[in-house]
């Protein structure tokens, strides 16, 4: 993530091994992009909130197709929720934990607010037949 926020050669690719690795430096500056630089931030393990966040900010009708899972993966998670990473082996990615950790709070403040929860969202979800914020 940091690297794709402050990498200035588009053509490197993110996987190529011989690419210039981020510093704590990059990340924070990543950070600070994320905090200062979007219009909007969503948390994709918040889909629902973060589609009915979106709509209270710039308007527009909620629609069925947005709540749909184009890319489906673990069911069932919660940016509130840890994962399983023992397959990691104890590795932790220290730098991208920042920018994550800044969208998440952008994302909790925009939910402040915008007067954006569950309960708030039900008119979103309704007009896109989505029930309780579950696809």
């Amino acid at each position: 993530m940091t690297y794709q926020l402050v990498s200035t050669d588009p053509a490197t690719l993110v996987l190529d091994p011989m690419r210039q690795k981020v510093t704590r430096a990059d990340g924070l500056e990543a950070a600070r992009r994320v905090r200062d630089g979007f219009a909007f931030v969503g948390i994709a393990e918040d889909w629902d909130l973060s589609i009915c966040l979106f709509h209270k900010m710039f308007g527009g009708a909620c629609h069925a197709e947005e709540f749909e899972d184009t890319r489906p993966g673990f069911a069932g998670k919660s940016a509130d929720q840890d994962y399983n990473i023992s397959h990691f082996q104890g590795w932790h990615d220290d730098i991208d934990e920042v920018v994550y950790a800044a969208a998440l709070d952008v994302f909790r403040r925009n939910l402040i607010m915008f007067d954006v929860s569950q309960e708030t969202c039900q008119e979103c979800y309704s007009a896109a037949t989505v029930t309780h914020g579950e696809t």
